[in-house]
This record gives C-alpha cells, structure tokens and sequence, in this order.
C-alpha cells in the first residue's frame, strides 16, 4: 500500500472508514459517536483508537488542529486532527494513556462491526463511558441519551454515571481485567481520581473473642457470629462476611458430613455476584456489594470478605402470607436471581430438594423478607448464590426452571435475562478458586431454560 497518498477526496464521513478498511495493517475502533456517522451528521468530533497514529495520519490525509503542540513536534500533547477541513477526529492510539494500553490493545482485538464501522463490544464501551465520565470529564459533564442508551444496553439499573453502584461495577471489570486509571499524554484530558466501595476505608467493628479460632471450637454460633462483622464506609454502616473455614449453623447441610464444604455454607463471592447480576438484569432492591481481599484487623488473616452495604430502617415484609401480593411484587425481582444464581437461601423447600419451588408462605426463612421505608423489598443476604445445587444439564435446567415458576407467566418487561451468564463472566472474570466453571455452565443453562420458559409464557 502507498501510505504517502496526499490528500485523499471523501464524499462523506463513511468513505473514511471504507478507505481505512482497505488497510488491513491499521486498526482502527471508533469510541464513542458512531451512531451519528451512521446517520450522516456529526455534532463534534470523532473519538477513534487506532493502532498506529502515523499510519493513520498517512492514509487519510488528516492535518493536525494545532501544529505547535501536534504529536509530530518533538511528541506533543494534542492529536485532533482534521480530514479533508470538514471532519475532526480525536485520534487516539495504544500507548497514549487514553486508556490502560492494555485494555486499548483489548478494544482493538475484540472490537466489533457495526454496519460497517469498527466499535467496542458493548461490555467495553459501556464500560469505557463510565471511565470517560468519571475520570477524563469533570463533576458538570453527563452522558447524553445516546450514550446512556449505549450503557444501559448492558447496565439497565445504573441512573447516574458518578453513582457509587457505577463507579463500584467499572471498578469490578477493571480489576478482573487488570486495567488500571492511566494519565493521557494529551493534556488537554482530565484526570481525575474516582472512589469506589472495592478501594475506599473501611472501618471493622473489633471483636476480641474472634481470635485464635479454629477447626476445634465445637461452638458453630461463635464460628458463624465470628464471619459476619459490622463495618463502616464512607457511604455508611455496611455487613462483612469471611470465606469460611469451617463448618457452622449458617451452612445449610452442615450435618451432612459427605457434602464437600464449604457448599450451602454464606460466601463472599456470592453477596457480590448477586450484586453484580442486579445491575445487568435490571433487579432493584439488591443492597451494593463487593468482595475482596483484606483483614478484619492487625491480627487477622488476609481472606476474602465481601463488603455489603447496610439498608436502614427495614421492617418486615407483612404481605409475605397474602399468596397474590408475594407473587406480585417477589417473583419479579430477587427471585429471578435467585434461580438463576442457584441462591438457596430465602425462597422454597431448598433443603431438601433440588427442584426448587416457589414457597415463600408462612414465614419461611422470615428474616430475608424486609422492606424500606419506601415499601420496596431489599434482597440481602445473598451468600450461598453459586453454591447450591448446581445444575447437571440443560434438560435439569428445563425441569427445574417450570418446578419454580409453577406456570407463572407475568414477566416484566424491563427484565433483562439474555446474556446474564456471558456478563457476569466477562465482568468478573469467572470461573475463579471461588465460582468453578461447572457452576457457569449451570449458570448458561438455567438462563437458557428461563429463557425458553418465558418465550413459551409469551406464545400463549
């Protein structure tokens, strides 16, 4: 290819991308904006990555906007340039801190092609727009509706980008993904700090009669009370449980000596997978949760601990015996997770079946059923998601999925399913030592067979 061409002549934006496709050697992703190039009209400018910034600049004739301070003097700080004096594109490449590099070469490699334009997979750039928002733009600058539409593709529950569940969710796919906040070598770029629940203080109530435990100590309430904590964050009073280490009255078959421990005990990775899955699927009332690795004190042991925060003031649910209202308002929220996060702790004869039905009557397991002072239910204590049951195959998913529902059919619309699986693995990095892989392939074929079971409520 001759990539010393002058001045190439372009009829419209989208002969820029089909020239650059021509170019195999070049890799170009476009950030954000793309809608408008597919429309014809763009409003400002075109944020593009590019593998190569030279190459880029030599194929498309693009002229830098400000020739004292442009990357071609002596590596200058500014690489907006201009095709053909009508376009302006903020061109960005690997290596220039716009972006982790290494999340950049990620955008490259799985970017994907939309109508004839390279983007980010929706993860990504759903993700990327949260970076954007909370550490190149400052407290004034929000997301239009294009771009929340962008976000909520993947993230329906998020409302504000500068939220502590925003910043908290773009902090868990940087960690899994190894990013970190890089400083852009434009300085025209801001660069600010951002907080969230996986890097802020935290504060453990002390306790002096949780020293020194061990596998001998026959009193499981002590052993049960010493994995759960008080804490306090910045965002208020929050709950702290401890990967167990030992069997106590919080697992559920821990009389059964031939389950493998720790399954139905509470776990840290189960209050933040929830968590996590609240945000894609669109299910409020989930209280914010993390997990990570840290030490209740100067004595303790470094284990994983998730961090949940503390809803105040609930009271309990008193329509919980009243079989319409139950189904009404529960069916449609946490017991969709529930099942699909195989979380056997709060709905149904979970003990002593694997064909999980819907049974929330009579009080069973009464203390999860709480509301705010709005009335709205919060799901909490989520520590067994991921560490039941399990699913053995797509036609146990099929069976188990109808044994739930019962012929319940009033799905909600704004329930977002397809795809949960494939979400909380890219965004959390599973299967890890904690969430095996045969518990995600349960995952996919609960969420298939849910899916299935919805299609056919929407047949009939």
């Amino acid at each position: 290819a001759d990539y010393s061409a002058s001045d190439p002549h372009f009829e419209s934006v989208k002969d820029i991308f089909n020239l650059l496709d021509k170019h195999t050697c070049l890799k170009y992703v476009v950030l954000r904006s793309h809608e408008e190039i597919h429309k014809g009209f763009i409003s400002k400018d075109i944020d593009i990555l590019v593998n190569d910034f030279f190459m880029f600049k030599a194929i498309t004739g693009a002229q830098s906007n400000h020739p004292k301070e442009m990357r071609e003097v002596d590596n200058g700080p500014n690489t907006q340039n201009v095709i053909n004096g009508k376009w302006t594109f903020d061109v960005r490449y690997v290596g220039d801190g716009y972006y982790d590099s290494s999340w950049q070469v990620d955008m490259l490699q799985r970017r994907v092609n939309s109508s004839g334009i390279f983007v980010q997979e929706p993860l990504s750039e759903a993700m990327s727009l949260l970076y954007h928002y909370n550490v190149h733009k400052d407290a004034n600058s929000n997301p239009s509706h294009t771009r929340w539409s962008v976000i909520h593709r993947v993230l329906p529950l998020l409302d504000d980008v500068r939220s502590w569940r925003s910043r908290t969710t773009l902090q868990t796919y940087m960690e899994s993904k190894q990013y970190a906040v890089s400083k852009a070598h434009d300085k025209y770029v801001g660069h600010h700090h951002f907080e969230a629940l996986q890097t802020t203080k935290l504060e453990f109530e002390p306790r002096s009669e949780c020293t020194n435990l061990t596998s001998k100590v026959e009193d499981e309430a002590l052993v049960a009370k010493c994995i759960q904590y008080n804490v306090t964050t910045p965002i208020g009073k929050a709950i702290a449980k401890i990967e167990p280490k030992y069997w106590n009255w919080k697992c559920g078959r821990r009389m059964n000596k031939m389950q493998p421990f720790p399954l139905f005990c509470d776990r840290p990775f189960g209050e933040y997978i929830f968590s996590e899955a609240s945000n894609f699927a669109n299910v409020s009332g989930i209280p914010l949760s993390i997990a990570l690795m840290t030490s209740v004190g100067p004595e303790s042991d470094t284990s994983l601990i998730s961090i949940q925060q503390r809803v105040e003031n609930l009271t309990p649910y008193k329509e919980l015996k009243t079989e319409t209202t139950s189904d009404r308002v529960t069916r449609v929220g946490g017991a969709v997770l529930d099942y699909l996060l195989d979380n056997c702790d709060r709905l149904g004869l979970s003990y002593f079946t694997d064909d999980l039905h819907f049974v929330p009557t009579n009080g069973y397991n009464q203390d999860n059923w709480k509301v705010d002072p709005n009335g709205v239910l919060v799901w909490y204590d989520n520590g067994k998601a991921m560490n039941c049951y399990g699913t053995k195959s797509l036609e146990a998913a099929r069976k188990s999925v109808k044994a739930f529902w019962e012929g319940w059919c009033q799905f909600p619309s704004h329930l977002h399913v397809s795809g949960i699986a494939s979400f909380l693995s890219e965004q959390m990095g599973l299967p890890n030592e904690y969430i095996g892989s045969d518990s995600i392939r349960g995952l996919h074929w609960r969420e298939q067979a849910l899916l299935e079971y919805m299609d056919q409520c929407s047949s009939n």
